[in-house]
Formats: C-alpha cells, sequence, structure tokens
C-alpha cells in the first residue's frame, strides 16, 4: 500500500474514534443527569411528605444544620424555626409542581 494511502487510513481511524468516544461520553452525561434528576426530584418529594406529615426528622436529614431559607415576603428563616413551623402546621397535602432539572 502506498503511504499516503495509510496516512488516510489513519487519520479516518482517529477520527472515527474519536467520535465514537464522544458519542459514548454524550451517552453516559446524559444518563448522569438522568440519574441526578432522579435523586434530586425523590429529595424533593421527601421534603414534601415531611411537610404534609408532620415529619420533622425527615425534614432535618435532608437540609444541612445552617440551612436559611429566604420566605416569600423576604424574611429569613433557620432549620430549627421551619422545624417547628412543620412540626405545627396543619398542612394536610402537598404536590409537586413541575420540575425542570
Amino acid at each position: 500500500m502506498p503511504r499516503q494511502l495509510i496516512a488516510q487510513i489513519c487519520l479516518l481511524s482517529l477520527v472515527l474514534l474519536s467520535a465514537g468516544s464522544s458519542a459514548l461520553g454524550k451517552q453516559h452525561k446524559t444518563e448522569s443527569d438522568s440519574a441526578t434528576s432522579q435523586i434530586l426530584r425523590g429529595m424533593e418529594q421527601s421534603w414534601l411528605n415531611a411537610e404534609k406529615n408532620h415529619d420533622v426528622a425527615a425534614f432535618e436529614k435532608l437540609v444541612a444544620d445552617d440551612w436559611i431559607a429566604i420566605t416569600p415576603d423576604g424574611k429569613t428563616q433557620t432549620k430549627t424555626e421551619r422545624a417547628a413551623e412543620i412540626k405545627d402546621a396543619n398542612t394536610t397535602s402537598a404536590t409537586m409542581g413541575d420540575m425542570k432539572v
């Protein structure tokens, strides 16, 4: 085989291998993104269940000790304050809307 043909075959092989590994990387990223999305949705659902069932222990497992929320009216709320609200609230239902991750 002439040298030029061998060089072209090698170059084509490198291009194809590169494209193949890129496609595999994208597939892995898509699977990873899907897994992450499912984890986050599960955590959000656990939070809603904790609110609905007045389950302070479940809520406390989900958030860090230094967690701080900002309420719709602009006030801050610590983990301890929110836990007290969850315990004493009259919440009977909680649903998750269309969550985009």
